[in-house]
C-alpha cells in the first residue's frame, strides 16, 4: 500500500521511529521496497529514520546459552528496572 496516496497531503513527518518491528513489513520480497518507499515518501526533506531490527542470530544463541528465559535484558536494564520496584 502506498500509505502517501491514503494519507493527507500533509502529512509528511520529520522523524520515522521504527523499533523492533521492521522486519514485519519484510515479509515479502516484494514488500521491502515498498516499507523503504513509504517511509521515504513520507518523510520531509531533511527528515531521519530511526529503525532497529532484532538480530536473529543472537536471539538464537541467548537461547542456546540458556537457562531459556521470556526475556532478555542487560545489566543496565536491570538496574534501572530494579530500582523502580
Amino acid at each position: 500500500v502506498r500509505l502517501d496516496k491514503v494519507l493527507a497531503d500533509d502529512a509528511p513527518f520529520d522523524i520515522c521511529s521504527f523499533q523492533f518491528a521492521l522486519h514485519y513489513s519484510w515479509s515479502t520480497e516484494a514488500r521491502a521496497p515498498r516499507a523503504m518507499a513509504n517511509v521515504s515518501a513520507l518523510l520531509r526533506p531533511g527528515g531521519i529514520f530511526i529503525g532497529t531490527m532484532p538480530d536473529a542470530n543472537v536471539i538464537i544463541k541467548k537461547l542456546r546459552e540458556g537457562p531459556i528465559s521470556n526475556s532478555f535484558s542487560t545489566s543496565t536494564i536491570s538496574e534501572l528496572l530494579s530500582k523502580q520496584h
